[in-house]
């Protein structure tokens, strides 16, 4: 499988990028949402460890919530959301990985975003979400998006973000990726009129990282035919493993924000 590059889109344009990421899939959806040309274990890791994070932070019911999946690419998430009664709405930039979101899902409520405003109205939803999709999005317009997801959330409504942390990065050291730290994820949702409600720390390859650096230590000519096998058997304890994840190791973080209800302006006093 190839590295994840360009995809010959020229300079990195979020749309064009995902319409070729799904393109050059060969209809595995990993490839498409997830880790381009990591292996499936790697990838299923990683799907197991947001998966996590999401009830987490949402709980295992949703029963009568309206969820918007922010970016929902191939509609890795939408069955998950289904599966726990929530009423679904998915909404992404590239007609491909609509196309196959649809194809898997054709009774899921999918959209395409023509631009920054979100296609719904104010108020629409319970719960949304934005998995690994924000930190794909140049730095300039992050808070616009954030401020969009707040529009069309109901007072005192749920907003999850779960994004790579780190300093920040341009487009010639990461061309896909626009990390933040933890604190300026905060700032920017607070601004927007957010609360946190509760933020976790998060890292996609906690074991499998560990034994991979030992196995290719003790066995370095076996590392890349075994590392499929360790990270199959490793990375099913890292969701236990989660919890005592320390803040310095974390390379992502699961921020839960709650909308402030608008306060009423209060009429001004009537001179007698």
């Amino acid at each position: 499988m190839a590295v994840d590059n360009h995809f010959d889109t020229g300079e990195y344009d979020p749309r064009a990028y995902w319409d070729a990421r799904a393109e050059h899939c060969g209809g595995e959806l990993y490839q498409a949402v997830c880790g381009y040309g990591l292996s499936a274990e790697r990838n299923l890791t990683m799907d197991r460890m947001q998966r996590h994070l999401l009830a987490r932070c949402l709980g295992r019911s949703l029963d009568g919530c309206d969820v918007l999946d922010f970016g929902c690419g191939a509609g890795r998430l939408a069955g998950w959301f289904q599966e726990r009664g929530a009423g679904y709405s998915g909404v992404d930039l590239s007609s491909e990985m609509l196309a196959l979101a649809r194809r898997k899902y054709p009774d899921a409520d999918f959209h395409r975003l023509d631009a920054a405003a979100l296609p719904f109205p104010a108020e629409r939803f319970d719960v949304a979400v934005s998995v690994t999709v924000l930190h794909h999005n140049p730095y300039e317009t992050q808070r616009t998006l954030i401020a969009e997801l707040l529009r069309v959330l109901r007072p005192g409504g749920l907003l999850l973000l779960l994004e790579r942390t780190g300093p920040h990065r341009d487009a010639e050291t990461l061309f896909t990726m626009f990390p933040r730290p933890r604190d300026e994820w905060i700032a920017e949702a607070t601004a927007c009129g957010a609360t946190l409600e509760r933020s976790l720390p998060a890292r996609w390859w906690i074991l499998p990282d560990t034994a991979g650096a030992l196995l290719r230590r003790l066995a370095p000519r076996r590392a890349g035919d075994l590392d499929p096998a360790v990270t199959r058997w490793t990375g099913r304890l890292d969701p236990w493993l989660a919890p005592l994840l320390p803040w310095r190791r974390a390379t992502a973080a699961a921020l839960l924000f709650r909308k402030v209800p608008r306060q009423p302006r209060s009429s001004p006093t009537v001179p007698q």
